[in-house]
């Protein structure tokens, strides 16, 4: 049998992902800030980073990470935080608990905001109690907002599992394609939170760094969100880009370090990336994160499962 667009979608970019851990609902971050990236400066110098987690039933929010994407923080009982001053900071960003979700879950260091404040909705979709399912695809590589019929596919699909969130694992394709892909296919047009993580085609921007442009529209690289008591590590490529990143893979781990080391040990951790950990070496793939200073998931965490793109498994056949 060959396999055909909705087979496909059916099947392995359904990531129905159901299996030992439990239910995902979405976090949802419609209406993203953009970016002036020609005024960006290479280095934020500012006071440390400081705000509120609000909710819109409970008021202050406590025990809420909070991240300049290095250092991560709980909020207080009044729902305050304070990171400390971080010279390379991009954003400030908030770990959705699950039970919620987020319209703006992250700012812009560059906003030079005087407090970087977070307003949560609640969300039963998130809700601990919910099943995990989720939908995973990669590599659409689309350049044109216009005849991708296949989305509406992911969406019906997304509808009919009652899926938590949408997960793109990269290759968007090109200054095009990242474009093009957040009119069809976002928080507004799916109904419920769309992920992405960046691949290697969207390294795409000359200055200040090759991911400058994926920022622009999608926001950090790398972030952490949970749903349905599931703990979702999205984190960027490593290696084989088209234009060269500017952050290095010890940054990211000691990113990875301090969020894992606020999450409950009993809480069960997903990761995802384009790329996996060790794409050259088989025998540590999906285990360990890469650079100077590794971080081993099966010993930082309750780590279940590490879901990656770029093979194009779509494009494979197979007969009955």
């Amino acid at each position: 049998m060959t396999l055909t667009r909705k087979s496909f979608l059916r099947g392995s970019a359904a990531g129905l992902f159901g299996a030992a851990v439990p239910s995902v609902r979405a976090v949802e971050a419609v209406g993203r800030p953009q970016q002036n990236l020609s005024s960006k400066k290479m280095k934020f110098q500012g006071t440390p980073f400081k705000g509120r987690v609000t909710s819109s039933r409970k008021g202050p929010l406590a025990d809420v990470i909070v991240s300049n994407g290095r250092d991560c923080v709980k909020t207080d009982r009044n729902g305050r935080y304070e990171l400390p001053e971080y010279s390379e900071a991009r954003f400030v960003f908030v770990t959705v608990p699950s039970g919620y979700s987020c319209e703006h879950w992250y700012h812009d260091c560059w906003q030079k905001l005087g407090s970087f404040d977070f307003h949560l909705k609640v969300c039963e979709r998130t809700a601990k109690d919910k099943p995990c399912r989720f939908v995973h695809i990669s590599d659409s590589e689309i350049h044109s907002a216009y005849g991708q019929a296949w989305v509406q596919d992911v969406r019906s699909l997304a509808e009919r599992e009652d899926c938590a969130f949408i997960i793109h694992t990269g290759d968007i394709c090109g200054r095009d394609g990242l474009i093009a892909h957040q009119k069809v296919m976002d928080d507004l047009t799916m109904g419920r939170k769309v992920v992405y993580a960046i691949g290697n085609h969207d390294c795409v921007s000359s200055f200040p760094w090759g991911e400058a442009e994926f920022e622009a529209l999608y926001g950090p690289c790398w972030h952490s969100f949970d749903a349905c008591g599931v703990h979702f590590l999205v984190t960027p490529i490593l290696g084989g880009t088209d234009r060269p990143y500017g952050y290095t893979p010890a940054e990211v781990s000691d990113w990875i370090r301090a969020d894992l080391a606020l999450v409950d040990p009993k809480t069960p951790v997903v990761v995802f990336n384009h790329y996996r950990c060790f794409f050259f070496n088989p025998a540590k793939s999906a285990r360990v994160w890469n650079g100077e200073r590794p971080v081993d998931f099966r010993t930082a965490c309750n780590f279940k499962a590490y879901v990656h793109g770029h093979m194009h498994a779509h494009a494979f056949q197979w007969r009955d």
